[in-house]
């Protein structure tokens, strides 16, 4: 019986190589010919070129983004010179709001000035003494 099983699936000789060649013939382009020396330099070099214009590519990338980089450097930097401006202008107001509390509570009324324009100091109380160095009391 095995011998039958082997005779059914095992074609005689001709038969075999008539069905490859078949079948070879409808279905080449899924086995391509080999290719020529000339046509193997010709797909390294095709292949050598895709890679450089990759690495231009890649390099025209790498230098926009370096600029593009740099400008928000740049844009950040600015940030904070404004930032710092505008704190700084706040500081001030905040220093002019504390001098002016503090002359609101000095008392309003005739300075006392000379011919020259300006203050004279009037002596006061004993209590207002100012002391000088090397004065005891």
């Amino acid at each position: 019986m095995v011998k039958e099983l082997e005779s059914i699936l095992k074609p005689e000789g001709l038969y075999a190589k008539e069905t490859i060649i078949k079948y070879w013939r409808q279905n080449r382009a899924k086995y391509p010919r080999l290719l020529t020396e000339d046509e193997k330099r010709e797909n390294r070099r095709k292949l050598q070129e895709e890679r450089e214009l990759e690495k231009q590519r890649l390099r025209e990338e790498r230098d926009r983004l370096g600029f593009l980089e740099e400008y928000l450097q740049q844009v950040r930097a600015r940030k904070r010179r404004i930032e710092m401006e505008e704190l700084q202008e706040r500081v001030e107001e905040v220093q002019m709001k504390a001098m002016k509390a503090l002359v609101a509570d000095l008392p309003v009324g005739k300075v006392n000035v000379d011919k020259k324009g300006k203050g004279v100091v009037i002596a006061g109380d004993d209590d207002d003494e100012l002391l000088c160095e090397g004065d005891s009391n």
